[in-house]
């Protein structure tokens, strides 16, 4: 990751821009591709490079605007910056607050199923959801399980969120970044978990400033939904994690377990964590 994008801290209007040239440009970018290689049985084409393609534009402009940034500072201090990865971890122990993303993780899982079960998927998406998560596991792994938090975590909080956090209330700036992630999935089924993760994960960076947590966390959220997907067939048919439980009140009591644990998770974080400053700092300093 160049230092240089350290420079770019998009307002709201510029991060409607990073938004739209993600969604436009890079599903452009991306239709161009999978038209070029019509007919490949490679997965990898298939799959990761494709992932990787959508996400060229976006990268660019970030790194070219960092650069304009640098060489045109608009305050006599000099350009203006907020690194990217700045972690803080205060009275926490880093190995813990890990485990605890983990298990926030997994309880966010447990919260939000019933979302499956009120709106369940369409025949005809779940099909395209079947195409992403069959064949080799380990390219459908490295693409959505890696590929994916890397580069959305580096747009959506590292440079979004990070712009926004300098720019206006941290509340405002959470919530605008993590419906930025949620429509950016294009669908209903997909933006509404994606935007109450993101507003998790975008706290989670307001805390520590570490852009490391997100990843992990939204490596472990997509890593254990291509596993599930995988090894048990019978609940991704049903859209639901229902079918792993004896019963509907086991079911219920779970979910009031996971609301419990994710509170308590919430409450140590916030408790030992204190809020990290994104105050910029300048070059000429």
């Amino acid at each position: 990751m160049s230092n240089n994008f350290k420079f770019e801290l998009p307002k709201l209007g510029e991060s409607i821009l990073i938004f739209c040239i993600i969604i436009i440009f890079g599903n452009l970018f991306g239709g161009i591709y999978v038209l070029l290689i019509n007919g490949s049985e490679s997965e990898f084409l298939i799959k990761f490079v494709p992932y990787i393609i959508e996400f060229l534009p976006v990268f660019i402009y970030i790194y070219y605007k960092a650069k304009h940034n640098i060489n045109y500072p608009t305050s006599i201090k000099g350009s203006a910056y907020v690194k990217v990865n700045d972690p803080s971890f205060d009275k926490m122990n880093p190995i813990l607050l890990f485990f605890l993303l983990l298990l926030a993780v997994t309880s966010y899982t447990l919260i939000l199923d019933p979302l499956n079960i009120f709106m369940p998927l369409p025949e005809w998406f779940s099909k395209i959801m079947e195409t992403v998560v069959t064949g080799n596991i380990w390219w459908t792994f490295l693409t959505v399980a890696i590929a994916a938090p890397l580069l959305e975590e580096f747009v959506c909080r590292g440079t979004i969120l990070r712009g926004l956090l300098t720019h206006m209330s941290p509340t405002k700036a959470i919530i605008w970044s993590a419906l930025f992630f949620g429509v950016m999935h294009l669908n209903p089924w997909q933006a509404i978990p994606a935007f109450f993760i993101g507003c998790f994960m975008g706290w989670i960076y307001y805390k520590t400033h570490c852009l490391w947590a997100t990843i992990f966390i939204h490596f472990v959220n997509n890593g254990s939904t291509v596993l599930l997907s995988k090894f048990y067939p019978n609940m991704a048919d049903k859209d639901n994690l229902l079918s792993l439980f004896p019963s509907t009140l086991f079911y219920v009591l779970a979910i009031i377990l996971a609301l419990a644990v994710f509170a308590i998770i919430i409450y140590f974080i916030n408790k030992y964590i204190n809020n990290k400053d994104f105050s910029p700092k300048y070059l000429d300093e």
